[in-house]
């Protein structure tokens, strides 16, 4: 393994030069190597990554609360309208969501079962046995 005494590397995105502690190890075949990139531009990479799925899965389902018409960004959610997410499950059991859930509905070529709610509708939905407060009120 690399020691990190004095020792450089220029990274492959940034064209940086930083202290080798700043690449991650990485695991080929029998021996561990560090990355090309750095941890700063990896996260960098990772974070627009998951914000153009973002996008993508609203841009196809919409950016507008179906329920109450909620139109700010970091309000809105992806729900399953027929409250059937325990179905969408991970290899370990758990609920899928988030991240997880935008990979299967991209996967799944955006099914007609999910929808845009904002994360007060949908939680609403969540505590009320599948019915937003919106609905069973009246409001």
């Amino acid at each position: 393994m690399e020691s990190s005494d004095n020792q450089n590397k220029k990274c492959s995105l940034c064209n940086e030069t930083k202290d080798i502690s700043c690449f991650p190890l990485r695991a080929d075949f029998k021996f561990l190597k560090r990355r090309n990139d750095c941890k700063t531009c990896i996260n960098t990479r990772t974070r627009n990554k998951w914000k153009e799925l973002r996008k993508e899965i609203f841009d196809y389902y919409g950016w507008e609360c179906v329920c109450c018409g909620e139109t700010i960004k970091e309000f809105l959610s992806l729900d399953h309208i027929n409250n059937d997410g325990y179905l969408d499950k991970n290899p370990n059991g758990d609920k899928k969501s988030g991240k997880e859930l935008y990979l299967l509905v991209k996967k799944q070529n955006f099914p007609d079962k999910y929808q845009t709610l904002c994360m007060n509708c949908n939680w609403g939905k969540k505590v009320n046995n599948g019915i937003c407060p919106h609905k069973r009120y009246g409001k």
